[in-house]
Order: structure tokens, then sequence, then C-alpha cells
């Protein structure tokens, strides 16, 4: 497993997890639900996943997290990217009463899962599971 870790038309927030941070939870999910492949985690500001969600979902507004699961022209397996929006995932840390590295590691661990195949229905235990290691 590969991971990658980018911020893109972000700055740093205080509060954000470490690179490495992410990595260490990326990998904890990709081996304990057996996934293979290149996972990208890119951190972008509410305007560029705005511009994402208009030109892929075909919705004039941000959101949260956009995930798109692919594979590269060399067939090199690649998991998929998630895209992060740091200005959503501040505002329901707020929101939720957590932290702002808290909110990061659920969305991370979220969508992570939906690569993995879960339905909501069958997620929040598996959730809890990895965020309380």
């Amino acid at each position: 497993m590969r991971t990658y870790v980018e911020h893109l038309k972000t700055r740093r927030k205080t509060g954000l997890p470490s690179d490495k941070t992410i990595e260490r939870l990326v990998t904890r999910v990709a081996e304990g639900e057996q996934l293979e492949g290149s996972i990208g985690v890119i951190f972008v500001d509410d305007s560029y996943m705005k511009e994402l969600n208009r030109k892929f979902r075909k919705r004039d507004r941000t959101t949260d997290v956009l995930t798109f699961p692919m594979k590269d022209e060399f067939q090199e397996e690649i998991l998929g990217e998630i895209y992060i929006s740091v200005d959503r995932a501040c505002a329901q840390a707020k929101e939720y009463g957590e932290s702002l590295q808290r909110e990061i590691s659920r969305l991370v661990v979220h969508w992570l899962l939906h690569l993995a195949g879960y339905p909501h229905s069958r997620m929040k235990t598996k959730e809890k599971d990895y965020l309380s290691r």
C-alpha cells in the first residue's frame, strides 16, 4: 500500500493531522480491509471542492469529501483518491464538538470503507473500530 498526501489550494491549519498520521491511518484500514494499491488523500479548500463537485457530480456546491476510485494507464493498481475540504472539515468538527484531527480521521476512514465496498448501513461499527485503535 502506497499512500500520498497533498495539499492543494489550502494552507495547513492548526490541528490538521500530520501527513504521517494520515499515512498510518490509511495503512491500518487498508491492511484491515485487505485493500491493495495506492491511495491519495488530497486536502483542498471549499472553492476547489466546489469545482470538483460541479465537474464530476453536476452539483454547484461544496461538499466535505469526494472519492474517486481509479486505475492508471499502466494498469498499476491505484485504489483511488480522497479529496477533503479542510474548510468543511473545520466547520463539521466545530458542529460535532470534535477536534479537526478527529474529524479528518473520521472522513478518511469513512471514505476508505466506501472504497472497500461498504454501504452506510454497515459502516458505523467499522468506523468506530478503526478510529479507536
